[in-house]
């Protein structure tokens, strides 16, 4: 089933995805069994999620004012805190986001809740969901799974490629071929405690037998620093073992292939592929939805996604 709602933006039709009465009522119920978390060993305030969550009692960071050990070390930490989650409540519902994202005004928690709901019920019952991109980044050309009928149901606008292409940097749309969002991003995940436990697991055993291996090639002299970093580049970041966890536990985990929750932004123009309207509400351009997660995931993105927010800082905070 696809959307409910149809909205418009300067003429342009965006889709709104909402939830049955009898859903909807659960939610505001349910939705109280749900929080966000980053990982982040600088102060909140410096990113850009900070101005959507920093007051929230939903959110969580962890890792602050912790040294910086690798991308890996997220994976650790969240895993301590789901231990702590597992004993009480593990049916608690957490959303994991990097901190380099773009958190639109009109995502609270009942509209992500709303929205999990909805590729729950789509996905045939899954319940552990990655964010997904366009982009092939750091993943082996093998056993990728094709774009699900239940994602392109939903929206169909993830296989419009030459849609796609015209928000990108021009140098990038040159090298894809294919549309769907069928790359796992580890910036922006959700699921049950147990669940999400069980996939920390797997990523973290992957990691610790990548750094067993790496270690006895470093200097007795080195710096921790430099070790870290050593063993980073042998090891490889967090996503490399999600995406094991993905391709070898598909029982257990699954993409948001319809973007619904998670919008990694690589390889585009932000001032291309997000609109602003007059409420605040961020809109994209390509999947012709509202934002939730809209994620800076790359190096390049950085400055375009500053500029983006300095420019739109006033009308999305008009919001909140």
């Amino acid at each position: 089933e696809g959307p409910e709602e149809v909205s418009e933006l300067n003429g342009t039709p965006y889709a709104v995805y909402s939830v049955p009465v009898s859903m909807a009522e659960s939610a505001a119920e349910e939705s109280s069994k749900l929080s966000v978390v980053t990982v982040e060993t600088r102060d909140i305030h410096q990113t850009f999620v900070s101005d959507f969550w920093k007051n929230s009692r939903e959110f969580k960071q962890l890792g602050l004012s912790k040294p910086w050990s690798g991308y890996y070390m997220k994976v650790f930490l969240l895993r301590e805190q789901l231990k702590v989650l597992n004993e009480t409540d593990p049916n608690h519902l957490v959303l994991f986001t990097d901190s380099d994202v773009f958190i639109s005004p009109q995502c609270d928690i009942k509209e992500i809740y709303n929205r999990y709901q909805k590729l729950k019920q789509a996905s045939g019952g899954m319940e552990v969901f990655f964010s997904a991109e366009i982009r092939r980044y750091e993943f082996p050309n093998r056993n990728i799974p094709e774009t699900p009928q239940w994602a392109k149901t939903l929206n169909p606008h993830i296989m419009d490629l030459s849609a796609a292409k015209k928000l990108m940097w021009r140098d990038d749309a040159k090298s894809y071929e294919q549309g769907g969002l069928i790359y796992l991003n580890s910036g922006g995940f959700i699921g049950p405690v147990h669940k999400l436990l069980r996939v920390c697991n797997i990523a973290a055993d992957g990691i610790r037998y990548k750094q067993r291996a790496a270690r006895p090639h470093r200097k007795s002299k080195e710096s921790s620093s430099l070790l870290a970093l050593e063993v980073e580049t042998a090891v490889g970041t967090d996503q490399h073992f999600f995406w094991d966890a993905y391709i070898y536990h598909q029982d257990l985990v699954t993409l948001d292939f319809a973007g619904l929750l998670f919008q990694p932004l690589a390889a585009f123009d932000p001032e291309a592929r997000m609109a602003v309207d007059q409420n605040g509400n961020i809109h994209d351009r390509w999947l012709k939805q509202e934002m939730c997660f809209a994620h800076c995931n790359s190096k390049e993105l950085k400055s375009g996604c500053k500029s983006w927010l300095e420019k739109h800082r006033a009308k999305l905070l008009g919001k909140v």
